[in-house]
């Protein structure tokens, strides 16, 4: 949560595109493996040799960000209140909710079979 809301706080990318590159990339990999062992897989070698590129760009704040505060204030709160970082109906809500709970049982039922 904290490096996803420093990417759209920066301007880096907006809260759509920073959802879908998770949603339609590393994300995926976690309902089939946990980090440990994804990362057992790319070699500790390679992630010895990655970490002194990423790490000093990884967010590391201990304080909330200010985008999160701000949207409060506003009573900007998400689904409940119809405005978050995306606007909501109660049918956008309600598909939301239905599409995550379709995954939530095909990932369970993938879980239950390897």
């Amino acid at each position: 949560m904290r490096e996803a809301l420093s990417i759209v706080e920066q301007g880096i990318a907006s809260p759509e595109d920073v959802d879908l590159v998770i949603k339609k990339g590393f994300g995926r990999r976690y309902a089939a493996a946990g980090v440990f062992e994804i990362l057992e897989i790319a070699g500790w070698d390679l992630v010895l040799a990655a970490t002194p590129y990423v790490l000093p760009y990884i967010e590391n704040s201990t304080e909330l960000s200010p985008l999160v505060k701000d949207k409060v204030d506003r009573g900007e709160l998400g689904v409940k209140t119809g405005k978050g970082f995306y606007e909501w109906t109660p049918e956008s809500a309600e598909a939301l909710k239905q599409r995550i709970g379709r995954a939530l049982v095909k990932i369970a039922q993938f879980s239950s079979k390897a």
